[in-house]
């Protein structure tokens, strides 16, 4: 019975890692357009600045203020000075 169950969990392994070894030929065929250099620096620079402008979106925009809650914002802060000084 235990014989049975390590040659049963040695075929899931092997079943495991060649799903493994699959995927990541499949995930490097679809790929491998992205990574070649065959459309160009143009192409490939202006991917980088749509990359960076999501990063920018996703990380670093302040969330959900629009305009005019920013220019309330800053009179709020000028009101807030005017009346220290």
């Amino acid at each position: 019975m235990e014989r049975e169950g390590r040659s049963l969990r040695g075929e899931m392994q092997q079943l495991v890692a060649g799903d493994l070894r699959e995927s990541y030929v499949n995930v490097s065929e679809s790929l491998s357009p992205f990574l070649t250099a065959d459309w160009g620096p143009g192409v490939l620079a202006w991917m980088g600045v749509a990359f960076m402008l999501v990063v920018y979106a996703l990380f670093f925009a302040p969330a959900g203020r629009t305009a005019r809650d920013v220019s309330a914002s800053a009179a709020r802060n000028a009101r807030l000075k005017a009346r220290r000084a």
